[in-house]
């Protein structure tokens, strides 16, 4: 599995990486984006935790980042940001897949049949 979940100045607990690895597993496994790689860098700044993700898909690179107080606030806000963005790549590949050609024949056939 390509899932990495690094702490920058930060030593990060078993039970934080085991939690980031499971939320992050069903993103890595959408077969529709052919994911390569995810990566969580995690960092502390006095009080202040900043999470990075970034998700490499076999053509696009998404990323998101979040700065917040509690570490899990920050990890989820900034999951939350990548799935708005595979939501949005996921309807671009959708919508400029090709329809075959014996559909599109039935369409305009039904079209000139309706005039």
């Amino acid at each position: 599995m390509a899932i990495t979940v690094n702490g920058r100045q930060y030593e990060m607990s078993e039970k934080e990486r085991a939690y980031f690895v499971a939320q992050l597993t069903p993103v890595y496994d959408d077969p529709m984006l052919k994911m390569t790689s995810v990566n969580a860098v995690v960092q502390q700044e006095k009080n202040r935790f900043s999470v990075n993700l970034v998700l490499n898909c076999k053509y696009h690179v998404l990323t998101a980042k979040v700065e917040d107080f509690d570490v899990y606030k920050a990890f989820d806000a900034a999951l939350q940001k990548a799935q708005s963005q595979i939501k949005s790549l996921r309807e671009k590949i959708i919508q400029h897949q090709v329809t075959p050609l014996s559909e599109s024949e039935l369409k305009s056939a039904e079209a000139e049949a309706l005039k």
